[in-house]
């Protein structure tokens, strides 16, 4: 190839990554950013819905504009997972199941990498009719480690997010083996009346559940080591957080059936990973008992979250913010 030739082919890459906002590195670079740095392992690394950069690519590889990373289709199957807009955020398309000769497929994936070791968390949007469902399974090329299979719901008119607690077979938990370095995903419609859309897959490492350990000793019931209750006292805390209302507007459903004996008031625990309030990573509404430990409402022991390192904690009550 003739120098002038080859620069106009950099030339013409370049603007195509720099259109398609695309690092451009030199080998250096790119080997720092493999070997010295540490990436976050709770990371989404489920390819995206709205990116589809080999457009230029000649059809049968890019037929209707499959987005990068999801698998064409072929015979029977030709005609599903084509994207349509109308998502829920933060994706701006969907993959839709219709029939077509039978074909049970909604999308695969396959020879995904980057995916960390040990236990994961899947979550995904469903939408579809009465009863439907769909089967995510995940399996590991090159390995000899079973294939890890998962039934979720699909059955509702509007859109619901799922993960893995909701997976209605005895699978609720994603392990992937220390030997797979890479996975395949298939997502099939299990059961179906219609069509079954969904979007907004996100695949990463769980986080692990923290329990936070807080005491804190509310002014004006604090006597003698712990804080004072009574009947009249506990008839004025309601069985269900308070924090749905301004200034909180937090939307969390913990309730109590029954209030404990020795509850004194609500709290609203934030997490945030800095001092300001839009650095917020999760809020949970808790009960505070008379020795000041802060509980659950699900299971009663101490407030715990699903969290990962580096967090500011704040404590709110119905009148007063302690940090």
């Amino acid at each position: 190839m003739f120098p002038h030739l080859y620069l106009q082919k950099v030339e013409e890459i370049l603007a195509w990554c720099n259109t398609n906002n695309i690092e451009v590195k030199t080998y250096n670079e790119w080997a720092n950013i493999l070997y010295n740095q540490t990436p976050d392992p709770y990371e989404n690394v489920f390819p995206p819905l709205n990116v589809n950069l080999d457009t230029y690519a000649p059809a049968p590889y890019n037929t209707g504009g499959i987005p990068d990373g999801y698998e064409q289709r072929y015979g029977n199957d030709q005609g599903n997972g084509r994207p349509i807009t109308g998502a829920p955020s933060p994706e701006i398309t969907v993959i839709i199941k219709t029939m077509i000769n039978g074909g049970l497929r909604i999308f695969m994936l396959q020879n995904l990498g980057g995916v960390e070791k040990g236990e994961n968390e899947f979550e995904i949007w469903t939408k579809g009719g009465q009863d439907d469902r769909i089967e995510v399974i995940f399996s590991f090329p090159n390995t000899t480690n079973p294939n890890q299979v998962f039934i979720i719901p699909a059955n509702t008119s509007t859109w619901q997010k799922y993960n893995l607690s909701n997976s209605t077979n005895t699978n609720t938990i994603l392990n992937i083996p220390l030997d797979a370095s890479l996975i395949k995903v298939e997502v099939n419609a299990q059961y179906f009346t219609g069509p079954i859309k969904v979007s907004g897959m996100a695949l990463y490492k769980k986080k692990p559940i923290i329990s936070a350990n807080l005491k804190v000793n509310l002014e004006g019931v604090f006597s003698g080591g712990i804080m004072s209750t009574s009947t009249s006292f506990q008839n004025v805390v309601p069985t269900g957080q308070p924090f749905n209302i301004a200034p909180w507007t937090y939307t969390g459903t913990e309730t109590f059936t029954t209030l404990p004996a020795n509850a004194i008031d609500w709290v609203l625990v934030e997490l945030r990973s800095g001092s300001a309030a839009n650095t917020m990573v999760k809020r949970k509404a808790g009960l505070v008992k008379n020795d000041g430990t802060i509980i659950n409402a699900d299971d009663g022991l101490p407030i715990s979250f699903e969290i990962a390192e580096g967090i500011t904690m704040l404590l709110f009550t119905t009148e007063i913010i302690y940090q």
